[in-house]
Order: structure tokens, then sequence, then C-alpha cells
């Protein structure tokens, strides 16, 4: 009796082991729908494992060699990061930008309301005093930004960057997490 016991239990872990290797969610190259969005100079891309997951990212630079990164980590689920380094400028148009590169993700095109996205940004940023606090910042964004039809989870951090990084003055990270169980 014991030894059927044993036998189903791992049965059971290697079916549960197989299927945690087994990636449903693709990462998309997302380099020529970037380049074309407004004053990006260069992209570069970059694949490889971390782990059981692939990643995929993208750097940008900008004409005013602000950088941004994009990572996709998806496996099972989908995990979107955006992280802007910025020179000094204009919160919103740093905003704009992430939206922008937000928008080239197909999970963000299919599953999120973009207007949403930028409003929330914004209101949260203005409503948080990023800017103009000097503090890291780390907002849950996911009761403002959501799936259409599936679970998701999205925040945001801003931190300056002051001498730690003499080139840029900021940086923005925005986390997209979805289609996990609730």
């Amino acid at each position: 009796m014991l030894r059927k016991v044993l036998s189903s239990f791992s049965g059971i872990l290697f079916c549960i082991s197989a299927q945690a290797n087994e990636c449903t969610v693709n990462t998309v190259e997302l380099s020529e729908v970037i380049r074309p969005l407004s004053e990006v100079v260069d992209v570069s891309s970059n694949k490889g494992t971390d782990g059981y997951e692939t990643y995929l990212r993208q750097v940008v630079t900008y004409k005013d060699n602000s950088l941004a990164i994009i990572e996709q980590k998806n496996c099972l689920i989908h995990n979107l990061t955006v992280t802007l380094l910025s020179t000094e400028g204009a919160e919103s148009k740093k905003v704009n930008r992430i939206v922008d590169l937000l928008q080239t993700s197909p999970l963000i095109q299919k599953q999120f309301e973009i207007d949403k996205i930028n409003t929330a940004l914004i209101e949260s940023l203005k409503k948080e005093g990023a800017a103009g606090s000097g503090k890291p910042v780390s907002i849950d964004l996911s009761s403002k930004i959501f799936a259409k039809t599936i679970h998701s989870e999205v925040s945001l951090d801003y931190a300056t960057l002051g001498d730690n990084l003499p080139l840029y003055y900021d940086t923005f990270t925005i986390y997209v997490a979805a289609g996990m169980n609730d």
C-alpha cells in the first residue's frame, strides 16, 4: 500500500515538475516597433535564460541620451518591465516615453487600456510628489491599471539618482505581471 502511495506521489511530482518547466507565454521581439518612436536613436536586443525563464531585452537610446530597458521575462505568466533612466526634463515627457514603450507590447495592446495607464501614472506621480521629493517612491497601481480578462499586478518605482549615476537624473520602472492565478 505504501509503495502504491509513494509511486502515485512521485508521479504527481513529476507531472508538476514537467508542467512548471514548459513555458506557455512567448516573448516577442519589439525592436522594429520601438525604432519609429519619437526621439529614438538606437534599439539593441539581447536574449538569454535566467533559471528556467527566457528573457528578451530591448535597450533604447534617445536623442537626449536617456536610456530605456524593456524586459520580457515570460514563461507561465507575462512579466514585463520597462525602466527609463532619464536625463533631466519634464516629467510628462518621461511618462509619455514609458507609455509609448508599453504600447509596443502585445500584452498591453490586448489586455490593458493605454489611457488608463497614462492617467494612473500621471496622477500617482503627482499624488506621491515623486519628482519633487527626491526620495524613492514605490506605488502599487494594481487597483488603477488592470488587465481586461486575466489577473494582473502593476507597480511603479521612481528614484532620483543623484551622484549614483551622474549621466542620469532619475529612473522610472513600471512592472506588469499578468496571467497568474488569483
